[in-house]
């Protein structure tokens, strides 16, 4: 008989990490510059464990351990920006960061893409009062160009296991969580 593919599911996966460090150079009364450093370690986020179980799932074939591969790294930035105060109300700054990629060219598929990044940020705090202020900020970020050709992920693996009776070596991309689409283009 036909089933409805119902069960129970547990997805896990481990929270990346942030160091977030920067200092403050005071130029002059009014004027300061700025550098900061951060490092978020997306590595330790790189998998999702997907555990399938349930009789309705095992009748239809669901597998009932699927690794989902994202192929993640750690990201690093350096950021550095000017406020000033012309006033003593109002309050101006820029800044300029570059950042690193947490998703390596061979990793970019259609559902994670990322590249390094440069963005330019601007904005202004405007003081109505000891308690009370308005902040506005405007920032554009520039991705740079990936091309993703060599990729990590393969789709026909999944096929080629099947294929050959779940032999342990050829089925090692299906193991890991490779074999599902590419981004194998420019993106």
């Amino acid at each position: 008989g036909a089933t409805n593919g119902t069960g129970d599911s547990r997805l896990t996966f481990r929270l990346p990490q942030m160091l977030h460090v920067g200092t403050r150079y005071v130029l002059s009364r009014q004027t300061s510059l700025l550098l900061s450093f951060r490092w978020i370690d997306f590595s330790k986020h790189d998998v999702y464990d997907l555990r399938l179980s349930g009789p309705s799932l095992a009748a239809i074939g669901a597998p009932e351990w699927r690794t989902l591969y994202r192929g993640f790294r750690d990201v690093f930035s350096l950021e550095l920006g000017l406020e000033t105060a012309p006033t003593a109300s109002l309050k101006l700054g820029g800044r300029l960061r570059a950042e690193t990629s947490a998703v390596a060219e061979s990793s970019v598929t259609p559902r994670q893409v990322d590249a390094p990044k440069l963005d330019l940020g601007i904005g202004a705090t405007l003081r109505l009062s000891p308690r009370f202020g308005v902040t506005l900020g405007y920032a554009i970020s520039l991705l740079l160009p990936r091309h993703a050709e060599a990729n990590d992920f393969t789709p026909q693996s999944y096929t080629d296991c099947v294929q050959s009776g779940f032999h342990l070596d050829v089925c090692e991309p299906a193991r890991l969580g490779r074999a599902i689409p590419t981004a194998a283009a420019r993106t």
